[in-house]
């Protein structure tokens, strides 16, 4: 150990065998600096001798279980890195439902994928503790329709009375932001902004369950990270077990590049964060590296069509016959914060990366609730976009500012700023939210 917190955390632990050589502040790929222990490696990979499993996991008291927990480092590994310990400590006597989070619905990531069809045991293990933990004698898996492989492996895997339910789910985006999966799995709707503990739920990352079984097994604590190296300028995609602290051009130079990135990201396309400085250090919840090319990280442009051909953003109704009237219409202005009295039309919301919405608890939060917001004051909500570059720039450059209101998310009297672009194609008006 190597690093202790102080407050809400977990320790850090020697990635590599060696010595310290500085304590100092380093770019990290979160932004800004953060202080760093640097280790000079040894290359011998010596376990030090506070490396030992538990003796009897299944004699431990729920005191004893969340202390390994904490010792161990662990923290959500599916990006929010939040202390496995404090969550199981937070749900003792709360929570009657655990579900383990295997969606991966970000594009390019399939590191959870491979892991779960290679250290399934030690996934079902990490659940078994989780269970024991909180005093509950089930669980879900909730697995994604596209890694069926993974679904039939982990069945394949299971005791007949180990209480473990594997459920696949519909390939979608957002299905693993954590409220999305709860109504999938439970029919449970968290109230915004709760938490899940608030409807009797706790969720864990599949690759965080799987580190625990292993620590069970080995005594070794979080020092490595499984992630996914992807991208059309990496020569060689790969999903790579790294030691955490590793610099992220070690792990390109590993992978190697066929093209010049034009911008690495740690993370998805969705919901990662775009890197300047390749010594930034793979972490805990890195869970992806994508080098893509300018192709890849240009906006989506599609080639211009004939004026009578070009479609609109949104599939519309049955086009009007010739018999009805197709003047156009002249509607009235209203005001863009008397939404109640707007005609229903397609409303296109486009999850925006501003940080207000982003510090309300995720991407996934927001495009979970407005969307819902809408609806009731009768807006149908057709199409939900993740970025604003998703929009063809020919759409784009015929958009006009209407101007912008207030919402309540969560009925919690804190609103938040919503704006409106208006876009006008064949006499039907497109709002995008």
């Amino acid at each position: 150990k190597i690093g202790e917190f102080h407050g809400l955390g977990a320790p850090i632990h020697a990635s590599v065998s060696g010595t310290v050589k500085a304590v100092e502040h380093r770019p990290y790929s979160m932004g800004g600096n953060i202080t760093s222990v640097v280790i000079e490696n040894d290359m011998q990979d010596e376990v030090s001798e506070e490396v030992q499993a538990p003796a009897d996991p299944n004699a431990l008291s729920v005191e004893e279980m969340v202390e390994i927990v904490k010792n161990a480092g662990i923290v959500g590994m599916g990006g929010a890195t939040f202390p496995t310990h404090v969550k199981i400590t937070s749900g003792i006597g709360k929570v009657n439902t655990v579900i383990i989070n295997g969606a991966e619905c970000e594009p390019y990531i399939t590191a959870d994928h491979r892991l779960m069809l290679e250290r399934g045991e030690a996934v079902l293990g990490g659940v078994g503790f989780i269970m024991k933990a909180l005093g509950l004698k089930e669980a879900t898996i909730g697995i994604e329709a596209n890694k069926l492989d993974a679904v039939e492996h982990l069945k394949s895997l299971l005791p007949a009375d180990s209480g473990i339910h594997i459920e696949t789910l519909k390939t979608r985006y957002p299905q693993g932001a954590e409220k999305v999966l709860i109504e999938t799995c439970t029919g449970r709707e968290v109230p915004f902004p709760g938490l899940p503990s608030d409807v009797g739920v706790i969720v864990m990352n599949v690759t965080t369950v799987s580190t625990l079984g292993k620590y069970l097994r080995t005594g070794m604590p979080l020092v490595t990270k499984r992630l996914t190296v992807e991208g059309d300028a990496v020569a060689k995609p790969a999903n790579v077990e790294a030691i955490i602290g590793t610099p992220l051009r070690h792990i390109l130079d590993f992978c190697g590049t066929k093209a010049e990135p034009a911008k690495v990201i740690t993370g998805g396309p969705m919901m990662g964060i775009a890197q300047g400085d390749l010594s930034v250090p793979v972490l805990k919840g890195t869970n992806a590296v994508l080098c893509l090319t300018k192709r890849e990280a240009a906006p989506v442009v599609e080639e211009a069509a004939p004026a009578e051909e070009e479609p609109a953003p949104v599939e519309e109704e049955t086009a009007p016959s010739v018999e009805e009237d197709v003047s156009p219409v002249v509607e009235e202005v209203k005001p863009m914060y008397e939404m109640s009295n707007l005609p229903r039309r397609s409303i296109a919301f486009i999850g925006s990366e501003c940080h207000p919405f982003v510090k309300t608890g995720g991407l996934g939060d927001v495009m979970y609730a407005l969307p819902r917001q809408l609806v009731k004051l009768n807006c149908d909500v057709r199409v939900i976009l993740p970025r604003y570059a998703c929009i063809p720039q020919k759409f784009q450059e015929k958009m006009e500012y209407r101007g912008e209101f207030y919402m309540d998310l969560g009925n919690t009297g804190r609103n938040y700023y919503v704006g409106i672009m208006e876009y006008v194609c064949d006499g039907v008006v497109y709002d995008f939210i």
